[in-house]
C-alpha cells in the first residue's frame, strides 16, 4: 500500500503540473483571441476579464484527459527508467497493481471530466453568450473613441470617427446613448446578398441609440452619400439630414443559443443530428480517460536502459489518432454522413479492443505461458535441426 501510494503520488504531482503549465498555455492563447477580438470591438473590453475565465472549462475538455495521459505516462517511464519499478516488483508491486492504481486515477478523472463537460462547460458558455448578448443591447458597450476605425454588423458598415465629445446629441433620448460624434467618415463595401453597390459618406453628427426592441442604430446627421459607380463609372451623390442603420451581425443569429450552451437537460429531449452528436461528444470524453488509461500504462513501462522517452512517440501517437478521430466523427455525425448509433461509442470500442486488450495481455500469466511454450517450440525444433 505504501508503494502504490508513492506511484499514485508521483502520477498525480506530474498530472496537476501538466494541467498547470498547458492550462497557462492556452490561457496566453485565448487571452490573445479575446484581445483580438476587443480590439476589432467584437468584445467589450470591459468583458475581456470574465470571457477569459468563463472560456477556462472549455479548455478543460480537452486537457483534462491529456494531462492524466501525460501524467501517468512520464511518471511511470521515470519510474521505470530509474529501476524503482523493479526493486517494486521485487517487493511484490505486481503489474496488476500497478495498472488498477491508474485506472482508479482515471477513472476519477472521468468523473471530475463528466461534471466538467456536462454541466461546467454549457453553464460557462450560455455566460458567456449572456455576456455578448447584454453588450449587443446596451451601447454603453460600445467604445468609441476619437480617431478609431469601427466594424459594425459584420463589415457591413466601417466609420471612421475623428472626434468623440462627452455631449450627447440634442435628438438623443435614451439613458444608454453614446457620446456624439463628429466628422464620421463611411465606408460600406458591396454586398451581392442585398445588391448594393460600394457607398463611400460623410456625417457631420452622429451618434448610437436604441429602439423599444433593444436594437441597436447608427444615426448619422448632415452628411453625404457617394454610390457607385455604376455601368458608366460614375458616382451618384446624396445629401441626407439623418441617416439610420441597424448595428447588428444578425438579428436571427443573436436569438439563437449554441448546441455547446445547451444545458444537458435540455440535450437530452432534442432530437436530431447536431444535439446527438454534442451528447455524444461531452459523454465520451470523460468516457475515454479509464480506456486510454489501460492504454498508457503499458506504453510507459519502459526498461532503465531504453530511457524515460523510449515510447513517447506512439504513445503520443495513439492519443493524437483517438481524439482526432473523435473530432471528426463528432463532426460526421452533426452532418448526419455517419450513423448515430454506434457514433462515438464505437471509436471507445475499438481503441480498447485494438489497443488496450493486446497491451495489458503481455503481463498476463496466460501470455507468458504461451510465450514460455513458443521458446519450448522453438528449442526442440533447433534441436531436432543438429540431430
Amino acid at each position: 500500500m505504501i508503494l502504490n501510494r508513492y506511484i499514485l503520488k508521483e502520477t498525480i504531482k506530474m498530472q496537476v503540473i501538466f494541467y498547470i503549465i498547458l492550462n497557462a498555455i492556452f490561457l496566453c492563447q485565448s487571452f490573445i483571441q479575446i484581445l483580438r477580438s476587443a480590439s476589432k470591438g467584437d468584445i467589450p473590453a470591459q468583458l475581456v476579464t470574465e470571457m477569459l475565465m468563463l472560456s477556462i472549462p472549455n479548455m478543460s475538455i480537452l486537457m483534462i484527459p491529456l494531462t492524466v495521459y501525460l501524467g501517468i505516462l512520464v511518471a511511470h517511464a521515470r519510474l521505470g527508467a530509474d529501476s524503482e519499478f523493479v526493486v517494486m516488483k521485487s517487493l511484490g508491486v505486481t503489474p496488476f497493481s500497478i495498472l488498477k492504481g491508474a485506472f482508479i486515477l482515471g477513472v476519477f478523472t472521468a468523473v471530475v471530466a463528466l461534471f466538467n463537460s456536462l454541466y461546467l462547460v454549457p453553464k460557462a458558455q450560455a455566460k458567456q453568450e449572456t455576456l455578448l448578448q447584454d453588450a449587443r443591447e446596451n451601447s454603453s458597450y460600445f467604445a468609441i473613441n476619437s480617431g478609431q476605425i469601427i466594424r459594425f454588423g459584420n463589415n457591413r458598415l466601417i466609420a471612421y470617427i475623428d472626434d468623440v465629445n462627452d455631449e450627447k446629441s440634442n435628438k438623443v433620448s435614451s439613458k444608454k446613448d453614446l457620446r456624439k460624434m463628429e466628422n464620421v467618415y463611411l465606408f460600406m463595401p458591396q454586398t451581392s446578398r442585398q445588391k448594393r453597390p460600394t457607398t463611400i459618406g460623410y456625417a457631420e453628427k452622429g451618434y448610437v441609440t436604441q429602439d423599444e426592441d433593444n436594437i441597436m442604430w447608427l444615426v448619422l446627421e448632415d452628411g453625404t452619400f457617394y454610390i457607385g459607380p455604376n455601368e458608366k463609372n460614375k458616382y451618384t451623390k446624396m445629401d441626407y439630414d439623418e441617416y439610420r442603420t441597424w448595428l447588428a451581425d444578425d438579428l436571427q443569429d443573436q436569438n439563437e443559443i449554441k448546441i455547446n450552451a445547451v444545458p444537458t437537460s435540455e440535450l437530452l429531449t432534442m432530437s436530431g443530428p447536431v444535439a446527438t452528436a454534442e451528447l455524444q461528444w461531452r459523454l465520451c470524453v470523460a468516457l475515454a480517460i479509464p480506456i486510454l488509461t489501460l492504454i498508457v500504462v503499458p506504453l510507459a513501462n519502459v526498461r532503465p536502459r531504453q530511457g524515460k522517452f523510449a515510447k513517447f512517440l506512439p504513445a503520443l501517437m495513439i492519443y493524437g489518432s483517438f481524439f482526432l478521430l473523435m473530432v471528426s466523427l463528432k463532426h460526421l455525425i452533426s452532418k448526419g454522413i455517419f450513423p448515430a448509433f454506434p457514433g462515438l461509442y464505437i471509436l471507445i470500442f475499438a481503441y480498447f479492443v485494438l489497443f488496450a486488450v493486446p497491451l495489458n495481455m503481455t503481463e498476463t500469466k496466460w501470455y507468458k505461458k504461451y510465450q514460455l511454450q513458443k521458446i519450448r517450440k522453438q528449442s526442440d525444433k533447433s534441436k531436432e535441426i543438429k540431430n
